[in-house]
């Protein structure tokens, strides 16, 4: 006889994309973090390659690249107070 114990974890859980593509073939066409944490992201900022703010919004809104050429950028997520960077690839 075994017992399993399976605790919940108490750790963030998101999922960020590491790329998307914007194309109009409609596979990939925004990008939006996931995860079981995704609906207490606060606020996201997307920066270009300069240091640029290229999307802003609170709450975890979907980015569609509009107006922004193919490379990488940066996002920068806040939720419970915290702050989490990550890269983007945005390919067209």
């Amino acid at each position: 006889y075994h017992e399993v114990i399976i605790e919940e974890c108490q750790h963030l859980q998101l999922f960020f994309p590491s790329t998307f593509t914007p194309n109009g073939d409609n596979h990939n066409e925004v990008y939006q973090i996931g995860g079981q944490f995704a609906d207490k992201i606060e606020h996201i900022i997307i920066y270009n390659r300069w240091g640029e703010k290229v999307f802003e919004v609170d709450g975890n809104i979907p980015w569609n690249g509009k107006d922004c050429q193919t490379g990488l950028y940066m996002v920068s997520v806040f939720v419970n107070n915290n702050r989490y960077i990550r890269s983007i690839t945005l390919v067209k």
